[in-house]
């Protein structure tokens, strides 16, 4: 087996695996041709239309082979973000596109592959992030015959985060100019102005027990005269 390079059979969307047909061959295939200094290998680029891949991905920490039937995507994060990317099936050529930082993947069967060829099944769903996630999406688009050079190009990733910067300064800018300008802010509490109308209740209080036992005393005193 060979990789494909022929673009006219790379972009035909591959077939559903069925489960009973022997495909830990193929798979088995995929790993022989995984080579270490590449990051995954899709079964459409050995000419086989069917979905299954191999990634080499460093979940947990520790990187690992993970071959995968029948993958698909239950959840993708909102970030998108810049993943510099090169393809065996398309050589000499690297592009730096938007890929999604999170993804949760599911699939009908998947297996972590050791290097002393021992299979062991994993089950789903599984999350993925940031390098990782992006060698599923790279691999997936494989399978839906989607080629790297089908994504737009951003460039340098390095001007593409600054301007996303100036993007989110600007915006702020904006929501600040374009903010209410007749919210009032409370007063702060000025410890002088709070004594002095401790000090003016203090006496209103005072006056008022003065003119309440002035009144007890009139009273008492229309009382004896009339007796």
């Amino acid at each position: 087996m060979e990789i494909i390079t022929d673009t006219t059979i790379l972009s035909n969307k591959s077939e559903e695996v069925d489960l009973d047909s022997g495909y830990r061959n193929v798979l088995g295939g995929l790993v022989g041709m995984f080579e270490r200094n590449t990051l995954g290998l899709a079964a459409p680029q050995l000419g086989i239309m069917q979905r299954m891949f191999v990634a080499l991905l460093y979940n947990k920490t520790v990187p690992s082979l993970y071959g995968f039937v029948n993958p698909r995507f239950e959840r993708k994060g909102k970030k998108e973000v810049p993943s510099t990317e090169a393809c065996l099936s398309i050589p000499d050529v690297t592009r730096t596109v938007l890929r999604h930082n999170y993804i949760e993947v599911n699939f009908d069967k998947c297996f972590q592959i050791s290097d002393e060829g021992q299979w062991e099944e994993v089950e789903g769903p599984m999350q993925l992030s940031a390098r990782d996630a992006f060698v599923f999406q790279h691999e997936y688009d494989h399978l839906e015959g989607t080629l790297l050079t089908d994504h737009t190009d951003i460039g340098n990733p390095v001007e593409w985060w600054a301007k996303q910067a100036l993007k989110k300064r600007q915006k702020i800018k904006q929501r600040q100019k374009n903010a209410p300008k007749n919210l009032t802010k409370p007063d702060k509490v000025n410890p002088k102005k709070q004594a002095q109308l401790r000090k003016m209740e203090k006496a209103r209080r005072k006056k008022n027990r003065m003119l309440a036992k002035r009144k007890a005393q009139l009273e008492f005193m229309e009382k004896e005269s009339s007796a």
